[in-house]
């Protein structure tokens, strides 16, 4: 047996004042604690009616509430294990340099933040061409009686869509995410459901943020790309020089000459220092990704 939609009205004030005392906390923390803390509560409520179906809605659902714990306890527990899960994610100190400017050599994040901008145009030409995919065929199904539940399907798809794309950014990025979809109502019915999934928020969010992981992505992708290119052609030239002895020759106002071991020497420098300052450029520009996502696919508490 469902719970009766009587027992919304006090299930949604215990949310409330759940959302309260998590106030102060990460809006991704908040979703994810009101989003468990409501499929839980469902779910004993739901248990507990099917194995006393004569029983008062209202008693049943105060011992829910009672054996669950006060807003409160709940609050802090959420507060105690997100403290616990981060001490435990969080990697091992990078041994220290001298040099502050090197100590991204030893940053993980710097090198996972690199791999995202790498791949960022293939996740980018997924997402738009999703987008764009299912507003063309909602548009083109709407006079058709299969075009509404369609346009449904889009619209939750591009939901969990996004909600993957919030995993990847925490952890390619290292930016606290929603690890729980938010919940439509329940018990209300199919329309009341697609209310909620058409004037949320974070639906359209969801939405413009995957039409707009293209344009991010193939810039990204173009940058880093030649940065590494250029990077990289300094680096192994001196090498391919001095071991296989192939020639590194230079180009200066219409002459060729071969560059001896001082320049390579420069560019060998160059090269490395280079690709310190793509590390930074990287962890920079992820930090600005990170912080757009959350803006974008996370609602304020």
């Amino acid at each position: 047996m469902k719970v009766e939609r009587t027992l919304d009205e006090p299930l949604g004030a215990y949310l409330e004042e759940l959302r309260a005392a998590l106030a102060d906390a990460d809006p991704a923390l908040v979703q994810d604690a009101l989003a468990d803390t409501e499929a839980h509560l469902r779910a004993a409520l739901d248990a507990a009616q099917e194995a006393e179906p004569g029983a008062d809605g209202g008693a049943v659902l105060a011992g829910v509430f009672e054996a669950y714990g006060t807003p409160g306890e709940v609050a802090e527990a959420w507060r105690t294990t997100e403290a616990t899960v981060q001490k435990a994610l969080k990697p091992p100190p990078a041994p220290q340099s001298g040099v502050p400017f090197f100590g991204v050599l030893w940053n993980l994040k710097a090198y996972t933040s690199l791999f995202y901008m790498l791949t960022s145009l293939v996740t980018g030409i997924f997402a738009f061409t999703w987008v764009t995919t299912g507003l063309s065929l909602s548009l083109g199904l709407a006079v058709l009686i299969i075009g509404v539940p369609f346009f449904l399907f889009f619209m939750t798809t591009t939901r969990i869509l996004a909600l993957a794309e919030g995993r990847l950014v925490e952890v390619l990025l290292d930016v606290r995410m929603p690890r729980r979809a938010r919940l439509l109502p329940q018990g209300e019915g199919l329309f009341a459901r697609a209310k909620a999934l058409l004037t949320d928020r974070t639906t359209w969010f969801s939405v413009l943020y995957l039409a707009l992981k293209l344009p991010l992505g193939l810039a990204t992708f173009t940058v880093f790309s030649v940065l590494l290119s250029l990077s990289g052609a300094f680096i192994v030239a001196p090498f391919g020089h001095w071991i296989f002895g192939l020639p590194v020759v230079n180009a200066w106002e219409g002459h060729q000459f071969a560059v001896g071991t001082p320049g390579l020497i420069v560019m060998l420098l160059f090269g490395l220092l280079g690709f310190v300052a793509i590390l930074h450029l990287a962890r920079g520009v992820g930090r600005l990704l990170g912080a757009l996502a959350k803006l974008m696919l996370v609602p304020k508490a």
